[in-house]
């Protein structure tokens, strides 16, 4: 198991046991869930973890930790996502 922060797991076993207490619920909008910057920062740090490749625009980890910028391209995502108009990258 990864090493979750405990706000995380808490909200991970939340949506569980919501889940299976009534299988026909349907999680419709988890844009609010997703745009947690504690979610997004864990996103991040377990895709760095996981050595992923720079995207289609060629930014790496590396490049956004030195130019410090991770913070804001966190934040530009959680306002992308709270405003449900974001859009991933396009895949190579």
């Amino acid at each position: 198991m990864a090493n979750t922060p405990v706000n995380i797991r808490i909200l991970q076993r939340k949506l569980y046991l919501r889940s299976k207490l009534n299988s026909e619920l349907r999680f419709y909008s988890l844009y609010d869930k997703l745009s947690r910057l504690d979610i997004l920062e864990e996103a991040y740090r377990r895709c760095k973890a996981n050595k992923g490749g720079a995207g289609i625009d060629g930014i790496t980890f590396s490049y956004l930790e030195q130019q410090k910028k991770v913070v804001a391209l966190l934040k530009e995502i959680q306002t992308q996502l709270q405003q449900k108009n974001y859009r991933p990258s396009p895949v190579k």
